[in-house]
């Protein structure tokens, strides 16, 4: 089993992460994206600079809008991958690294009422 790749395997759905296919020592080179509990809720890669529990999300100056609508972009977020039954053509071509949410359940399909709003210190 190649290890390297054994962490990245999710039975038959693809996986993507930045630090792979970079080189060997690209995953101590990447960002690492903080996922977290606490009293408040569940914290999906804290770090990330868009807020998706908000609609229209809100966006830091100087960047384009997104055309993903909001609902993929928060299963993408929560799962790492589609879980629908129809998955986008451009499902490979998402990058959800700079996205973040809080939630109270990682209930499917998510209800909106579990959103949190929060804000991230700055």
């Amino acid at each position: 089993m190649d290890l390297d790749r054994a962490c990245f395997r999710r039975a038959s759905r693809p996986a993507d992460d930045l630090s792979y296919g970079w080189g060997s020592q690209s995953q101590w080179r990447t960002s690492f994206p903080r996922f977290y509990a606490d009293e408040a809720g569940l914290h999906l890669n804290w770090d990330g600079a868009i807020d998706i529990g908000e609609d229209p999300p809100h966006r830091p100056a100087g960047r384009l809008e997104d055309e993903v609508p909001l609902d993929e972009r928060r299963e993408l977020l929560l799962h790492r991958c589609f879980v629908r039954p129809a998955l986008p053509l451009d499902e490979d071509d998402r990058f959800p690294y700079n996205d973040r949410l809080s939630l109270t359940t990682a209930e499917w399909p998510m209800n909106p009422d579990a959103i949190v709003r929060t804000q991230r210190p700055e």
